[in-house]
């Protein structure tokens, strides 16, 4: 999931890359390009970073981060298991909820906007797997700065409504390393790297819709 701080800036690699030594995050991020502006631009979003952001704007993200993470990760469970990578250990909707709790807000219904239209459906194979994962694994990244904004200027951490944020906390560069070994075991499959585009460009653009419906 995409926060609105580009992920892969944060750990891009130098120098560049030739054709034969592309490999599938480089592919992803190029890829998918067009939909982090989108996202780092969208209202709801942009204020994340800014000094003008109040705690009820922050707590509309939260409760729309808490829908879209709950489907995600109920997508996400219900693939098949794939060797080298187990998801389990990941799950970040029970922060969003902590989060929540600590605010004192609920989460209702999506406001104007049935399901089907932010629901990715069911995730059918590694390649697609592998998208979806890159989107939400790489926001970790943008969530650290996030994280200290949020601290910054409206004194909340990972113990006081901003758990979601604060993603692994000092072991989230190893988590998302690690991601990146098992992501590279697909590099020579060429089929599953189209899936892997596809489907990261689809759970952007279908956050982007709940996105819409929260602002």
């Amino acid at each position: 999931m995409d926060n609105p701080v580009d992920a892969d800036v944060l750990q891009r690699d130098h120098g560049s890359v030739s054709s034969e030594q592309i490999d599938l995050r480089t592919i992803l991020r190029q890829s998918t390009h067009a939909e982090h502006v989108r996202l780092n631009r969208h209202p709801l979003l942009r204020r994340l970073t800014q000094p003008d952001l109040t705690l009820p704007h922050y707590i509309r993200i939260v409760e729309a981060y808490s829908h879209f993470y709950r489907c995600i990760e109920e997508r996400i469970l219900q693939a098949a298991p794939v060797p080298g990578f187990s998801y389990e250990p990941r799950r970040k909707s029970a922060w969003l909820d902590s989060d929540l709790k600590h605010l004192g807000n609920l989460t209702p219904e999506p406001p104007q906007l049935a399901q089907q239209h932010w629901d990715i459906g069911p995730i059918n194979g590694i390649g697609e797997l592998a998208g979806v994962l890159y989107a939400i694994e790489g926001s970790t990244l943008g969530g650290q700065v996030i994280g200290r904004h949020l601290a910054r200027h409206l004194h909340l951490n990972a113990d006081s409504g901003a758990r979601f944020f604060n993603a692994y906390g000092d072991e989230t560069q190893v988590r998302w390393q690690a991601f990146c070994v098992w992501l590279q075991t697909l590099n020579e499959q060429s089929d599953e790297v189209a899936h892997a585009q596809t489907s990261a460009r689809q759970l952007f653009r279908h956050l982007e819709a709940l996105l819409d419906a929260y602002t």
